[in-house]
């Protein structure tokens, strides 16, 4: 698997609001997702893009699996905590 970049990452400001999680996942690293005009990305090992794609991506990946669910228990906790960003 090769490694590419998000072009979306190009407008994130310079000091946006972060939330990286503790080691998760099959590969047991961490997890950041960054809040930036009105939008949450993620970089997750190689994977960079919008949660929506990060959503799917752990549901073709993991399912429901033990990483399937600690990745969808940090997805839900990140909406929560950038809710009221948004407004």
């Amino acid at each position: 698997m090769y490694c590419t970049g998000y072009t979306g990452l190009k407008s994130i400001k310079s000091q946006p609001q972060t939330y990286t999680t503790k080691k998760i996942g099959s590969r047991k690293s961490q997890t950041t997702f960054i809040f930036s005009d009105n939008k949450i990305f993620v970089r997750c090992g190689c994977f960079w893009g919008t949660l929506a794609e990060f959503e799917l991506s752990v549901e073709e990946t993991h399912s429901d699996n033990q990483h399937g669910i600690a990745y969808k228990k940090e997805i839900e906790k990140v909406k929560i905590l950038f809710e009221s960003e948004g407004e």
